[in-house]
């Protein structure tokens, strides 16, 4: 199906600057709309009363009618358009033309001082086009028979070798429109419809499939992939993700199932067999943002995980707020005392690695190390991070040996 099969809302992007408009015209198309655009303040007018648009992202200096004479041409056309504003001057200005627009009764979302961040931009313009078309069962339909559901890979490292040892599967998904779809509102959406079955299978069969791929390739790694909190009340769940390891070889050892902390909290029957059954089979379980949540360490204790996984929003934020610290060190013991592995998520910098390192943790994923990649980044990247580590121990054994074997006096050295 063509991108432009549904009737896509219009963003009008106004502008005269060429450049601009074409930077304009680029993101409002990844984000779902048809992009129409107009160089002057009097073909904008022109055009907004010709093709009603649901957007308009306006610069405020033009030369002839500027921004403010746009928006007053709006109002009194009854335009419903929201309104997205630029400028070059500076930030007061940018909120009094803000005000003014809301004073005539437009609707504005957004004012950016220019140069525009452009993923602030694609923030705002994903939000509406979500607003404006909502992602809903018939979308999540045409996602699901046009393929367009994909996974990337956030690579974790072994903190006591530093090097790689495993990967996160993370779904992404762009819908027929081009619009970036969050894992969240695809699982909502799932959720509502009745296809979380349906989505659980193809995750795990592709993430599966994906691990043969590259262990084929002499490429060895774990893999973890999320499951909702229904999918663990589906007795079937343990024997076709079994039957999908046996027909790509691939261990069931190697696949490690992370839940949320909310997704156990119901004290159900069927899920504690389903996640019991899915250990006898041989997965590894992981209990994914631990401390967000309301668990008790009773009910922690009674489910059969072989894994506890540190939420970011404790990590990424240490230190600014020092009590996390704290968090994550009482975390990182409590898993060691439950004789759970613990992996840490949302490792920024070197600071935090060591930090968590220090605690005894086995296992860290976060921007520091890499972000979600697609398939066929991960051997490149894997083959980069064995070089650097590579040469950091090289360089750390030569800083090493100097100190143990100082240099000689520079006299004695020139006499030589």
């Amino acid at each position: 199906m063509a991108k432009n099969a549904r009737v896509q809302p219009v963003a009008l992007v106004v502008d005269d600057d060429a450049g601009l408009r074409k930077f304009g015209e680029m993101m409002v198309e990844a984000a779902g709309f048809r992009p129409e655009t107009a160089a002057s303040g009097v073909e904008a007018l022109a055009m907004i009363q010709r093709i009603n648009p649901a957007v308009v992202l306006l610069d405020l200096q033009m030369p002839g009618k500027d921004g403010i004479d746009v928006m007053h041409g709006m109002a009194a056309a009854k335009c419903t358009a929201k309104l997205v504003i630029f400028s070059g001057n500076d930030r007061r200005t940018l909120e009094v033309s803000a005000e003014i627009a809301r004073q005539r009764g437009l609707t504005v979302v957004a004012s950016f001082k220019k140069p525009v961040a452009a993923d602030k931009l694609r923030q705002v313009l994903n939000g509406l086009s979500l607003e404006l078309c909502p992602f809903d069962e018939a979308r999540l339909r045409e996602c699901l028979e046009q393929d367009l559901l994909r996974l990337h890979y956030q690579p974790k490292i072994d903190l006591a070798t530093r090097e790689i040892c495993g990967v996160e599967a993370l779904l992404r998904c762009q819908d027929a429109t081009g619009r970036v779809i969050s894992p969240e509102s695809i699982l909502a959406i799932a959720e509502q419809c009745g296809a979380v079955d349906e989505i659980s299978h193809a995750i795990f069969a592709s993430a599966i499939g994906q691990r043969r791929d590259w262990s084929r390739a002499g490429l060895d790694l774990g893999m973890a992939v999320n499951l909702s909190a229904r999918g663990a009340m589906n007795p079937d769940l343990p024997d076709r993700l079994f039957d999908l390891c046996v027909k790509a070889e691939v261990p069931p050892e190697a696949i490690t199932v992370e839940l949320t902390e909310t997704a156990v909290m119901n004290d159900s029957l069927l899920a504690m067999e389903t996640l019991v059954r899915l250990r006898l089979r041989g997965f590894e379980l992981s209990i994914d943002d631990f401390g967000t949540g309301y668990s008790s360490l009773v009910r922690l204790q009674q489910l059969p995980f072989s894994e506890l996984k540190i939420d970011k929003s404790f990590v990424t934020t240490r230190q600014k707020s020092p009590e996390n610290s704290v968090i994550i060190r009482t975390l990182a013991q409590l898993a060691q005392n439950l004789d759970l592995k613990c992996v840490v998520e949302g490792v920024e910098d070197e600071v935090t690695l060591d930090f968590v390192a220090s605690l005894g943790c086995n296992a860290a994923q976060g921007y520091f190390v890499a972000p979600a990649l697609p398939p066929d980044g991960i051997p490149r990247f894997v083959k980069e991070w064995h070089t650097r580590q590579k040469w950091q121990r090289n360089r750390n054994a030569r800083q090493q040996q100097q100190v143990q074997n100082p240099p000689q006096q520079a006299s004695q050295a020139a006499a030589e």
